[in-house]
C-alpha cells in the first residue's frame, strides 16, 4: 500500500504515481462501483484503507464481505463504519460529512477536515521545478500519443481514392478521340487502320 503511518500520522506515499499517469492495482475495481456514483470514490476508497489497516491485508473485491468481516470482528466500531458505507440502508454511499457522524470519529481530532482545502494546499505548493516537471510529462504524453497514431496509419491500407471521370481528349479536327473507344455501341473493324489516316478510295475506269 502506500499509507505510512508515522508517530500516529498517516501519510501518503507515491503521490508522483498521478503526475506520470499510473494507476493503483485497486482502481479497477473501485471504479467498478463508483462508476454509477463517481462522487462517491473518497467514501469507497476511505472504506477499502480502513479495511486494510484492521485487516492487513489488501481488499481484492469492490468491496468487503462478511468472511473480511470475520477477520476484523476484533474492532466492532471498524464494521459498522464498513457496514454504514457498503451496506447503507438507504442504498447509496455515504458523504464526508454523515461519515464523520459515526461513533468512530467522536473522539478523534479531525482539525484537518476544518483547514484548507486538499486542491488548494496543492496549488500553493507547486514550484517552478514543479511545473516544468509537469509540462515535461505532458509534452512526452502527446508525442507518446503522435507516435501511437502514426504508426497505426501507417498500419492500415489506403483507402481507394475516389473515381474520377477522365477528361476526353479532342483531335485536330474538334472530334473527341474517346468517342468511339468509350460507346459500346460503335462497331470496331478488326481491319481498321490504327494510324488515323483514312485509305485511300479505289479509282474508277469510265468505258468511252
Amino acid at each position: 500500500g502506500n499509507v505510512i503511518l508515522q508517530n500516529g500520522v498517516a501519510r501518503l506515499s507515491g503521490l508522483e504515481n498521478t503526475l506520470f499517469g499510473f494507476t493503483s492495482r485497486i482502481h479497477p475495481v473501485i471504479w467498478s462501483i463508483a462508476r454509477a456514483e463517481p462522487t462517491a470514490v473518497d467514501v469507497i476508497c476511505f472504506g477499502h484503507v480502513l479495511f486494510e489497516m484492521c485487516a492487513g491485508y489488501e481488499l481484492t473485491t469492490p468491496q468487503p464481505s462478511a468472511s473480511n468481516l470475520v477477520d476484523i470482528e476484533s474492532y466492532p466500531q471498524v464494521v459498522e463504519v464498513l457496514e454504514f458505507i457498503f451496506q447503507n440502508p438507504k442504498c447509496r454511499y455515504p458523504s464526508i460529512e454523515e461519515l464523520l457522524v459515526c461513533d468512530f470519529f467522536r473522539n478523534i481530532d479531525l482539525r484537518e477536515m476544518r483547514a484548507t482545502s486538499l486542491p488548494q494546499v496543492y496549488h500553493a505548493r507547486l514550484t517552478a521545478s514543479t511545473l516544468a516537471l509537469l509540462n515535461d510529462v505532458k509534452k512526452h504524453q502527446k508525442s507518446r500519443r503522435g507516435r501511437r497514431s502514426h504508426s497505426a496509419s501507417v498500419s492500415d491500407p489506403p483507402s481507394p481514392s475516389p473515381r474520377r471521370d477522365r477528361e476526353p481528349s479532342t483531335t485536330s479536327d474538334g472530334e473527341s478521340a474517346d468517342d468511339e473507344s468509350s460507346n459500346p455501341e460503335t462497331p470496331h473493324d478488326s481491319d481498321e487502320d490504327t494510324t488515323g489516316t483514312p485509305e485511300p478510295e479505289p479509282a474508277h475506269t469510265f468505258g468511252l
